[in-house]
């Protein structure tokens, strides 16, 4: 029974990236007919949705678990992907009603779909832990509030590592919208290496915050850093430059041009890239 709930959960995320293929090829026909059809931004929209579709199917080759949560999710970054097409039409023809209305909505519905996709992995990491073996929860200390000590050969659950590739693809296709969920990763790790009191769920929300999100890329680099050298390792970089690389990757972002996006989604990523060989 499981396995049948497990293909209809897989046919479901096909047919959702089918759905969201059909949409970009529409979408593409209306913008090669546009009369903006010779600039770059005119198929923002075909972009976005293929982006979906491709994740969605990605989703559905791995068998990912995020049932309801995930298609939500989705379904909101869709509109904010429409949203945004609406906001690029009202550019172009100097409306700034239909630009701060279409800006908003957009704003809204990717703001909603960021929790939406983050409890989508949540039960996709539950039925892993199932899957592997693990308890679906982690038992609460019943007895004495000190932390039992863990047998000598209990595995530790870790984030298997991503390779910087992989990485840099995952952040590029993104726009670095996979930041907050590679924080996650990298301070559960820490807290299961270390045994630290680092939260990965506060840490990668915080990164949401503008300025303050810079404060918990150090403290997190920080404590990377310290569990390196603690293994006879070092980070290629101090915590503070790499600190110091994102925030001047978000500064140039106010000054390279929206045709560039691209490279500053770059530039971006390569404080995360270091963070992670390291």
């Amino acid at each position: 029974m499981e396995e049948h709930h497990r293909k209809k959960g897989c046919f479901g995320l096909y047919a959702q990236s089918l759905l969201y293929l059909a949409v970009t090829v529409w979408s593409a026909v209306g913008a090669g007919q546009s009369p903006a059809a010779g600039d770059a931004l005119a198929y923002l929209a075909p972009a976005g949705f293929g982006l979906i579709a491709w994740y969605s199917g990605y989703a559905a080759l791995k068998r990912y678990r995020g049932g309801a949560w995930f298609v939500a999710g989705n379904v909101l970054l869709a509109l904010a992907v429409l949203m945004l097409s609406v906001l690029y039409e009202g550019y172009r023809t100097a409306n700034p009603n239909t630009m701060l209305g279409a800006g908003v909505v957009a704003a809204v519905a990717t703001l909603a779909a960021l929790p939406l996709l983050w409890r989508g992995h949540q039960r996709h990491r539950r039925w892993w832990r199932v899957v592997q073996g693990f308890a679906e929860f982690e038992p609460a200390a019943a007895i004495s509030p000190e932390p039992a000590a863990p047998a000598a050969n209990a595995p530790l659950l870790l984030y298997p590592p991503h390779s910087n590739w992989r990485l840099l693809w995952l952040m590029l296709f993104s726009a670095t919208l996979y930041a907050p969920f590679l924080m996650y990763r990298i301070a559960s790790d820490i807290a299961v290496l270390a045994g630290s009191r680092l939260n990965p769920r506060r840490c990668a929300w915080q990164m949401l915050i503008p300025l303050y999100n810079f404060n918990v890329f150090y403290r997190v680099a920080g404590q990377a850093g310290r569990l390196a050298q603690a293994g006879g390792m070092a980070l290629k970089l101090s915590p503070a430059a790499l600190a110091l690389m994102l925030v001047a990757a978000t500064l140039a972002n106010f000054a390279i041009p929206q045709f560039l996006f691209l490279l500053s989604c770059l530039l971006a990523s390569i404080p995360w890239l270091v963070l992670n060989a390291g």
